[in-house]
């Protein structure tokens, strides 16, 4: 036992269910963290025989009531999408609403860190916290530690301090890391780490979407959304979805027909937008006239009846060996190349103008067509999806719905764990690690002052080259694109800095700045 004036650590008993369930049920206090409310006295009298009964688990209890009203513990990390090094636990904490903002936590990770360096060999630490919770991470930099990184969901903390048995403190460089000795066997530490997650972990808290797939056949060729379902399923999450993909259906249709109705049902978390696989690659005049306007009045739809809801576009691919139907007139369409570079354009481009997201499956295919081109991607037609290239798609809109590391899927949809692997390492190269430019931005459109950062264009309108401007010091990626969606030129900018378009015909640009802040739409008018 572990104890300070106010607080005792010690080991969970049978007895303390109805106060973990007491404060473990509350709806505010376990999506923090990382786990689904508790939904009985006897799930968490279960949590306490499975999870926390070991000698790295601890109950908090308040002496002053004897009433247990929290947990601590740590367990290895291997298994996380936390970038933890050999032998480095995973620390989780929580109390009961009540005790919040009372210090309670940071007394409770004090005692805890004091017993780790004084009876283990436990050289470093490490944690994480959602950003929409940044009191826990006030409770880490109490007690010392470090900020050490973020990912898309989470800031992740180390505490590299051990406490030597003469009292001194000693502080470790990265290459002096070494194993932690554990006290459990392995079977119980394999165990602990599946069920953690109750705990503390962020990447396997339980998630629940609710998607509409308006498509056709890309979408309905080996059930995808079926597939997403059947993945979200695996990793511990809950997909309830409806689709209506009738074959060659456009979006002109899907705003006359059955889906237009789906979407005005309401209650959806995402409507999932597929055009008819040719038509975003035709020449642009052809697009702005049967692609974008229909696009628009779905998008529109989905944000009228689904005010929380997101509009995910479906960026496709370009035909294994070229349009053969559309390449002779059009001849960008008749490679592989030209025709996936007008998809990718013009979903973007619909995905900016739109505030929508976009899952970018084409690009996806693109990384595998590049890496690994044994993985057969197409159907005998030349245009379908085989197997992996569905499985290839389902695993970006589960990554792209639920924000979760594809690496960690284990549903491999019969392809092989080789072939599986591949693919989802694929997606996460693609869409994981830069979900930042596929996401929604931000609800309510575009406005610079709702990004958390600025920017102001000057000269607008400008002949030959403008100056942007940034409200905070940070690298930024800036695209400057045409109304067809194009990506004309890439640019990194930092401050202040000076972007040309001479050499550009007068018109309308949009120029996108991208940083860990946020997305901004600014549009340039060159005279």
């Amino acid at each position: 036992m572990m104890e300070t004036e106010r607080i005792l650590l010690r080991p969970w008993r049978d007895d303390d269910a109805a106060s973990l369930f007491k404060y473990a049920s509350d709806p505010d206090v376990g999506p923090r963290a990382g786990w689904p409310p508790h939904k009985s006295v006897e799930e968490s009298l279960e949590i306490i025989h499975t999870v926390f009964h070991n000698d790295t688990n601890w109950a908090i209890e308040l002496k002053a009531t004897g009433e247990t009203i929290g947990a601590i513990g740590y367990v290895p990390a291997p298994e996380s999408n936390l970038p933890a090094r050999e032998g480095e636990p995973l620390i989780g904490y929580w109390v009961g609403k009540p005790y919040w903002n009372q210090g309670i936590c940071t007394e409770a990770l004090e005692l805890m860190l004091d017993h780790i360096r004084k009876t283990t060999d436990i050289k470093s630490l490490i944690s994480s916290h959602y950003f929409d919770n940044p009191a826990s991470g006030k409770v880490m930099e109490k007690c010392g530690w470090k900020s050490d990184g973020e990912m898309r969901f989470q800031a992740y903390w180390r505490d590299l301090h051990r406490r030597e048995t003469d009292g001194h403190d000693k502080t470790h460089s990265s290459d002096e890391i070494g194993d932690c000795t554990m006290k459990n066997s392995a079977t119980k530490t394999a165990v602990l780490i599946a069920l953690f997650a109750f705990l503390c972990l962020p990447s396997w808290a339980q998630q629940s979407r609710r998607a509409f797939f308006a498509g056709n056949s890309y979408t309905s060729v080996n059930d995808l959304p079926r597939m997403v379902a059947d993945i979200a399923q695996s990793m511990g999450d809950e997909l309830i979805y409806a689709s209506n993909t009738p074959g060659a259906c456009t979006f002109e249709l899907h705003c006359s027909n059955a889906s237009m109705d789906k979407i005005c049902q309401g209650g959806w978390d995402f409507v999932v937008l597929q055009e008819q696989s040719q038509l975003p690659a035709f020449p642009i005049e052809m697009v702005e006239e049967m692609v974008y306007p229909f696009a628009k009045q779905l998008v529109d739809s989905t944000y009228a009846f689904n005010p929380d809801g997101e509009a995910m576009f479906y960026m496709t691919w370009g035909r294994k060996n070229g349009d053969t139907e559309f390449g002779p007139m059009y001849p960008m369409m008749s490679t592989y190349e030209g025709m996936d570079s007008l998809l990718y354009a013009r979903y973007m481009y619909m995905a900016e103008t739109n505030d929508a997201s976009v899952c970018p499956v084409g690009r996806v295919w693109h990384y595998l067509r590049d890496t690994h081109g044994e993985i057969e991607l197409y159907m005998p037609d030349e245009s379908h999806p085989s197997l992996a290239g569905s499985y290839a798609a389902a695993c970006a809109f589960y990554t792209m719905m639920f924000g979760r590391d594809p690496d960690s899927i284990t549903y491999e949809a019969g392809l092989g764990m080789k072939t599986a692997g591949i693919i989802r390492s694929a997606v996460h190269e693609v869409v994981y690690d830069s979900l930042w430019k596929w996401q929604r931005p931000d609800p309510y459109a575009l406005p610079s002052e709702r990004q958390g950062f600025e920017i102001n264009v000057s000269p607008n309108p400008t002949h030959d080259e403008v100056t942007l401007h940034m409200s905070q010091e940070a690298m930024a990626d800036t695209f400057l694109c045409g109304t067809d969606g194009r990506i004309l030129w890439n640019k990194k900018a930092n401050g202040t800095t000076r972007l040309s378009l001479e050499g550009l015909p007068s018109g309308i640009y949009l120029l996108k700045v991208i940083t860990r802040q946020g997305i901004v739409v600014e549009r340039i008018v060159k005279q």
